[in-house]
């Protein structure tokens, strides 16, 4: 099946029906209080939804999801693995990601996980695309 290319400016609910992607529960019922306002998260993870990834990797300044800030709470525990609803439902109150991503995750078609991994620690990206478990693995 080919899909049509999307036109320039063309709104993402519009471009999410052609895809036949469902939306059985918008975001903003998913994730109280979400703003409109998404940034590099949520382009990251439609870009993977949109080509077929399996999989998104992103690339941030800590070591994963904690179970509170480190900054803060220095016997903050990190998370290894995590489903996004488990995760919705923990009501953390930061997140290393945008929790808008977390209910498209939910509801995700082609998308399976997400895992958060420091990019400032060098070979992590590697070491995550070979497989290995490092960061925090959000899965679907």
């Amino acid at each position: 099946m080919r899909l049509p290319a999307p036109h320039p400016g063309q709104p993402l609910q519009q471009r999410r029906r052609q895809l036949g992607v469902k939306d059985e529960q918008p975001a903003s019922q998913v994730i109280p209080h979400q703003h409109d306002r998404h940034g590099s998260d949520a382009g990251s993870y439609l870009v993977g939804e949109a080509f077929g990834a399996r999989s998104v990797i992103l690339l941030k300044d800590v070591d994963g999801l904690y179970t509170a800030d480190p900054k803060s709470h220095p016997d903050a525990e990190l998370i290894a693995e995590i489903g996004a609803a488990d995760l919705i439902r923990m009501q953390l109150p930061t997140l290393p990601i945008e929790p808008v991503v977390l209910g498209l995750l939910t509801r995700s078609k082609l998308v399976r996980s997400i895992r958060i991994v420091n990019g400032l620690v060098a070979g992590n990206l590697t070491r995550a695309l070979a497989g290995e478990k490092v960061g925090t693995l959000i899965h679907a």
